[in-house]
């Protein structure tokens, strides 16, 4: 069994560290297509609920603000729920899922900053926002790449993520809210 524990990072073949299992997750969404995936996340009111993607979406914009790149990633997933151990969650409720997706995108939103922030903390470009900025701003890029790994750490890289639980499966409420 092949078990993966994070990511080990590095620079102009150097290592620098490696990154957790989480902030390697981050990476993951922030880099690359993915096509399965699962997440758990905080229930309100306690608990665990676990969001299986069923669609994802990426997009980064990247804007010349004063002379200055303006960088942001914009998540769409489009999940359902495959495990429930919530302490108190009545998925009979649509206000219900609207608490998930809520909480979910909080959780998610913050992974994914704590990455980009752990990748700026290196001064290592390793999402390619460098790359992407040569593609939609060629000029303003020969006038930065000799300094990108500076300018890159102070860089203001926003996310945005917008999570749709589309369905629960036979899942209607967790065990941990019955009486018994």
């Amino acid at each position: 069994m092949l078990r993966n524990n994070g990511i080990a990072i590095f620079k102009n073949n150097h290592f620098l560290t490696w990154f957790s299992n989480e902030k390697s997750k981050g990476l993951d969404y922030l880099t690359g297509p993915i096509s399965e995936s699962v997440g758990s996340f905080s229930c309100p009111g306690g608990g665990e609920i676990a969001l299986e993607l069923a669609k994802y979406d990426r997009d980064i914009d990247i804007k010349i603000i004063d002379g200055k790149p303006d960088v942001t990633y914009n998540f769409k997933l489009v999940t359902s729920i495959s495990e429930v151990d919530c302490n108190s969650l009545d998925l009979s409720l649509p206000s219900s899922y609207e608490k998930v997706s809520k909480n979910a995108e909080e959780e998610f939103e913050s992974i994914l900053q704590d990455s980009i922030t752990a990748t700026q903390e290196l001064k290592t470009d390793v999402l390619g926002v460098g790359q992407q900025l040569y593609r939609k701003h060629p000029n303003y890029w020969e006038n930065v790449r000799d300094d990108w790994d500076n300018l890159y750490k102070d860089l203001d890289i926003h996310v945005n993520v917008e999570i749709d639980i589309t369905d629960s499966g036979n899942i209607i409420n967790s065990f941990s809210t019955k009486d018994g």
